[in-house]
């Protein structure tokens, strides 16, 4: 898959679905996320994001602002354990937001 890119006035938001690695282009500089995000349970198991076997990105528009939202759902031994994360960049202000 190739690619996913998000900009708004002065922020560039790239997402490789392959890596789900994450950069940023912004006025002050690059920032690269090599590593994929995880899950620490409260019994110290590891649940990487990679670990999904359904992985869906979309591009996420609101009016409020833009980013790009991903669902990972279909993890072994979890039955029915499925979330959401949005990465975006609120359009007046230019924040960016991880949720």
């Amino acid at each position: 898959m190739s690619e996913i890119t998000v900009a708004s006035s002065s922020i560039k938001l790239h997402l490789n679905p392959d890596t789900l690695g994450v950069s940023l282009d912004t006025e002050t500089g690059n920032w690269k996320f090599l590593e994929a995000g995880k899950i620490v349970r409260k019994d110290g198991t590891v649940i990487p994001f990679s670990s999904a076997r359904e992985i869906r990105h979309s591009v996420w528009k609101t009016g409020v602002g833009d980013g790009i939202r991903s669902r990972f759902a279909e993890f072994a031994g979890l039955t029915g354990f499925a979330f959401e994360t949005i990465i975006w960049m609120e359009g007046s202000t230019g924040d960016l937001f991880f949720e």
